[in-house]
């Protein structure tokens, strides 16, 4: 008896309490957990290097839209919603420890909560966007004019930006031309000993 109404009080409470998933959330969106912690951000002209030299330790992961990911997505990159920061299926691609894992949002802030929920989670070798993926856009995409900083290396950041938006482009294509092929029909072998 003492048994069983144990195990209604216990499934009374669970009714009312948040899942883990939910608490997670709620624990990340809120401002001030957000203002008391480092976030290590990347500049869209390192993740343009990485991309043009397409370094295999990068991964880039994109929490924009899947009509948003559909019409222009960054080489390589994986679309994932916050739903999926949570799976199974996630960690076979983004846990290796050595690699760094970029998050592209349309703003910041949706960047900043998946890099807290993601460590939270204990994933490493974590970065922001700065400027989210409109800065990346506005600087290799669909470039708007170029704004030097004052410094000796002005030159060649407009080297490498000119560069970058001829071949990133060409990257893109490449990526959305390799998934359009379809596949070749398996032949079945036929006969045996």
């Amino acid at each position: 008896m003492a048994a069983g109404s144990v195990l209604l009080i216990l499934g009374f409470l669970m009714m009312f309490m948040p899942d883990y998933k939910t608490r997670l959330i709620r624990k990340v969106s809120n401002p001030s957990f957000q203002a008391s912690r480092v976030v290590k951000t990347m500049v869209p002209d390192e993740l343009a290097f990485r991309i043009v030299d397409q370094e295999p330790h990068t991964r880039i992961l994109d929490l924009r839209s899947a009509a948003s990911f559909a019409a222009l997505a960054l080489p390589g990159s994986i679309n994932l919603t916050q739903a999926d920061l949570f799976g199974n299926d996630l960690g076979n691609s983004i846990a290796q420890r050595h690699s760094g894992k970029v998050i592209v949002a349309e703003d910041e802030t949706h960047e900043r909560q998946a890099y807290l929920l993601l460590q939270e989670l204990g994933y490493e070798n974590l970065a922001i966007l700065e400027g989210g993926f409109p800065a990346f856009d506005d600087a290799f995409l669909h470039p708007v004019s170029f704004v030097p900083a004052g410094n000796r290396w002005d030159e060649d950041v407009l080297k490498f930006r000119k560069n970058a938006q001829t071949r990133i482009p060409q990257l893109i294509e490449a990526q959305k031309a390799a998934a359009t092929k379809t596949p070749k029909k398996e032949k079945k072998i036929q006969g045996g000993c």
